[in-house]
Order: C-alpha cells, then structure tokens, then sequence
C-alpha cells in the first residue's frame, strides 16, 4: 500500500520512473537587488526640410545630454539607442511638391544610484524630450549567479528523490544523468523575475531572481537490500 500511495504520489509530483531509475526535476534561484535604472528618453521632429529637422533633433539631442551630465550622469552612460529617418506615410499618398520627413532617435540614461530617481526624472522633465518610452530597473548576473542557481537546481532535485525513494521504500543510487532544462543544443533558458517595492515614492522592483531547472535521472535500488 505504501508503495502504490508512493507512485501516486510521483505521479501527482511531474516525477518519472524508468526501469531501475527515477527521474526527477529541480529548480534553483538566486536573487539580487537591482543595481542600476535605465531610462529611454524619446525624440522627434517632423518637417519638409531634411537638413533642419536634422540640425534640430541634434540640438535637442545635445541639450539634453549637456542636462543629464550636469546632474551627474556620466557622459558613458548616455547613449543613442537607435535613429531613424523616414517619410511621412500620410504625405506620400498625396500628389504633394514637397516630400515631409521624420526625424527621430533615442537616448538611454543609465543611473547606477537607484535613490536618485527622482532626480533622473526631474532632468528628463525639463529637458526638450517628446517622452519617456521606458524605465527599467536591472541587474547584471555574473557567471557565478549562474553557477549558484545550477548548483541550488541540482540540491532540490536530489532532495525531491531522496524523499520519494524513501516514500517507495527504495534508496538511490548513482547519478545516471544530469541535464539543463532547455540546453539541447541551444543557449540555456535562464528565467528572471522582478517584484515590486516602493522607494522615495516611486514602484520599483526589489531585484532580479535569476532561476535555473535541471533533470536527473538517478539509479533506484531496494531498501531492504542495502
């Protein structure tokens, strides 16, 4: 009776059994608080001179970072994402002398002191910007985050083995094979979760779960013969 409550048990739990071998899956996750903000600031112009769109959306471009540096933003943490310049959908299905042009590009502010968010925000507010387009909080993984969360995947696998060992009155034995959720040939999947906290009034994430699963296949033997 133990035994079929056991495999139930197994069943319920994801677990599989081959012959002579138990077949289990572990999760592990290391987590950190994020260490730095990115800001993405957009611009635009529009007109039918190309030249000075351009020369304009420069302008602006160049006062914002002067902004930015300022207020004690690095000028290497001030890029331009992207820049892109196009003609206007709506002119060119019209018989029009002229052509009208779009002008736009971004500019991604990284702040590495979080508490000074506000402040980040007061300087995209008064600089000549037509948006925010995004805020993140992030985290850089080292590889030893990596590391870390593996080792804690394989730890919670074993112990889910041992207890269903012990449940159908079984022991384990050698590791048969250990794999990677999501490798087979291709990169790892590497799952990162953030939750919300509140700073100086503002939502932000507490920090970044870098979470890894592993499969083991582990050898079953007979309690009563060990």
């Amino acid at each position: 009776m133990r035994i079929f409550l056991a495999i139930i048990f197994m069943v319920l739990s994801g677990v599989n059994l081959r012959a002579g071998t138990i077949v289990v899956q572990g999760e592990g996750h290391v987590h950190h608080p994020p260490s730095y903000v990115l800001l993405d600031l957009s611009f635009r112009e529009e007109g039918q001179n190309a030249g000075m769109i351009l020369s304009a959306l420069r302008s602006r471009v160049d006062a914002a970072v002067l902004a930015f540096e300022r207020n004690g933003i690095p000028k290497k943490h001030i890029k331009t994402r992207r820049f892109n310049v196009y003609l206007d959908q709506n002119f060119q299905a019209k018989p029009v002398k002229k052509p009208r042009y779009i002008a736009e590009t971004m500019l991604s502010i990284r702040q590495n002191d979080i508490n000074q968010l506000g402040l980040l925000l007061d300087v995209a507010a008064i600089t000549d910007v037509n948006g925010i387009s995004k805020l993140n909080f992030a985290h850089d993984a080292t590889q030893e985050d990596h590391d870390l969360a593996l080792s804690h995947a394989v730890k919670s696998a074993l112990r889910k083995a041992r207890v269903l060992a012990k449940a159908a009155g079984q022991t384990l034995g050698d590791i048969q094979l250990i794999q990677e959720e999501g490798t087979g040939g291709h990169r790892p999947v590497t799952f990162q979760r953030m939750e919300a906290f509140s700073v100086q009034g503002f939502v932000a994430p507490t920090g970044v779960t870098i979470s890894k699963t592993v499969i083991l296949e582990i050898e079953m033997m007979d309690g009563a013969a060990q």
